[in-house]
């Protein structure tokens, strides 16, 4: 799974850059994740941000919760699955 969206990069737009949840980490108290930046999904990586959300133990796993929260998130409402 991966989000398409389009991102600046030093002062660069990236159109449809890709981004994946690339390490989820926690418990059933706190769910630390890390997405990546890339320009496209076969480029390397050019930055990460972390998220955390307490997540729900009847909705999923935590790596599709983690994508729905960032989805959710102001600035990720045109983000679309890829």
């Amino acid at each position: 799974m991966a989000l398409k969206k389009n991102f600046e990069h030093n002062g660069m737009k990236i159109v449809d850059g890709c981004l994946k949840v690339i390490n989820v980490n926690g418990d059933k108290n706190r769910v630390a994740a890390v997405l990546s930046y890339a320009v496209n999904q076969s480029h390397d990586l050019i930055k990460t941000q972390q998220f955390s959300f307490v997540p729900s133990m009847d909705d999923g796993n935590f790596i599709q919760q983690a994508y729905k929260y960032i989805k959710s998130l102001n600035g990720f409402e045109d983000a679309t699955d890829c």
